[in-house]
């Protein structure tokens, strides 16, 4: 669904505080299982930030 994978999309980049444009599904778009490409980041922070609720070191409102 178009929509699901653009608000995984929206919500990956308001966590990691990145733009839009650096957030792209690479593969999975039609399934459950998805495969993510942040651009400028690192697996450990994106999964750091996910995990913790952490933006680039601010917590979350």
């Amino acid at each position: 669904d178009g929509a699901a994978n653009d608000e995984l999309i929206q919500f990956l980049a308001r966590r990691l505080s990145i733009p839009v444009a650096s957030v792209q599904i690479k593969s999975g778009a039609g399934g459950r299982h998805k495969r993510v490409l942040v651009k400028g980041a690192t697996a450990e922070f994106v999964m750091a930030c996910l995990v913790s609720g952490q933006q680039k070191g601010r917590v979350k409102p």
